[in-house]
């Protein structure tokens, strides 16, 4: 027994604690790569909101304005919208969208890749905001019975970000009306009736229709699952738009305002033309 000896501990500490400093290192360094990454991510989405917003502020600024002063137009409420920059900018466009209780005031576009705008501004810039547009099998004249508008739901509020809001009976009663505006000078009231959480894999949308029967039961339909009530009443005769983004609910969610189309041109009318400065 006498020629046994026993472990050398200290060399076997030194060994534990060489490789306890090894993968102590490597999961530092993992740590400081995913906040790095963490960090870099957030610096991009932070950048690219800003510059989407940036963007559109800019726009609605230099061409868009509500009930400025035009003593010489009538007694109708002026708006004046500048299309022939917004050509300019971008062929695309065939009207603009405006509501005045919320953050929604934006061109509307249609291009023959009904993708193209989930991810490029009006400006054309790549950027994850895209930009509110019609399919391209609808009439750039908003004369289909139903007009589908697409947009992305953002967290911020941008783009289609209150839509969801309409889940609630209280953000309806206290925002029930849209402007849109064609390039032809048309101004419609855009009226919700009904809202609705869908799934996207469903085929849940219908824009053209048969008979007056068919319309009816489809506007029936919605009126019955609609996430509020509302009084608006929807003739036969009348169009609707219908604004679609996704929703959180659940997943591939999408939400769907349907709205009716009226024609207010006889309450306001459409100045073409740049914006004057503040200081003009």
């Amino acid at each position: 027994n006498g020629d046994l000896k026993q472990p050398d501990q200290k060399k076997k500490k030194r060994k534990l604690s060489a490789a306890g400093a090894w993968v102590f290192r490597f999961l530092f360094v993992l740590a400081l790569g995913s906040a790095v990454y963490s960090g870099y991510r957030f610096w991009q989405i932070y950048s690219e909101r800003k510059q989407g917003t940036g963007a559109y502020d800019q726009l609605t600024d230099q061409v868009m304005t509500i009930g400025a002063d035009n003593a010489d137009v009538d007694t109708r409420i002026p708006i004046r919208l500048d299309f022939a920059a917004l050509e300019e900018i971008n062929s695309d466009v065939i009207g603009w969208l405006v509501q005045d209780t919320s953050v929604i005031n934006y061109p509307i576009v249609q291009n023959a890749d009904n993708d193209y705008y989930l991810n490029h501004l009006f400006t054309g810039e790549w950027n994850h905001m895209g930009c509110v547009f019609a399919l391209n099998s609808s009439a750039p004249d908003f004369t289909d019975t139903n007009t589908p508008l697409f947009a992305h739901g953002r967290k911020d509020g941008t783009m289609f970000g209150t839509l969801e809001k309409y889940e609630s009976q209280a953000y309806y009663d206290e925002h029930r009306e849209f402007l849109l505006i064609t390039k032809a000078g048309v101004v419609y009231l855009l009226e919700p009736f009904a809202g609705s959480i869908n799934d996207a894999k469903d085929q849940f949308l219908e824009t053209g229709f048969a008979s007056e029967e068919e319309y009816l039961s489809y506007l029936q339909y919605w009126f019955d699952r609609s996430t509020f009530v509302s009084d608006v009443v929807v003739y036969p005769t009348d169009r609707i738009v219908t604004m679609l983004t996704c929703s959180d609910d659940f997943a591939d969610a999408r939400y769907a305002l349907f709205c009716k189309m009226t024609d207010v041109s006889d309450r306001y009318t459409v100045v073409s033309g740049p914006v004057p400065s503040p200081e003009s």
